[in-house]
């Protein structure tokens, strides 16, 4: 059974505007709560396994999870993008969202923390 946390609905709600075309200014509140949800997801079993490795693969789950909810609505809002230009510009922020994501799990770091 997942377990739903406040971030987990906060990053939902940012995706489902972001995939209705309706994107924030920027990402940064985006990222932050998912790395925020890393971290979590990789405390909560930290906390109820009391084993590390699990801990590091919780969070590289979850990251992984996030990524793809992530390109799935860059993806609908790159479509449903209004000229060839604004469609760069989704997927420009798209990459630099994802790159972030990716080298914050690179890391390893979420889980010590």
């Amino acid at each position: 059974m997942q377990r739903h946390t406040t971030n987990d609905i906060l990053i939902r709600n940012i995706l489902l505007k972001m995939s209705n075309g309706e994107l924030e200014k920027s990402d940064e509140n985006l990222i932050e709560l998912i790395k925020r949800g890393i971290n979590e997801e990789a405390n909560f079993v930290k906390n109820t396994k009391s084993n590390p490795r699990a801990s590091s693969q919780a969070g590289a789950l979850k990251a992984q999870s996030l990524v793809a909810e992530v390109t799935a609505a860059y993806t609908r809002a790159i479509f449903k993008s209004k000229s060839p230009e604004e469609a760069h510009g989704v997927l420009k922020r798209f990459q630099n969202t994802i790159l972030m994501i990716v080298e914050f799990t690179k890391q390893g770091k979420f889980s010590l923390q």
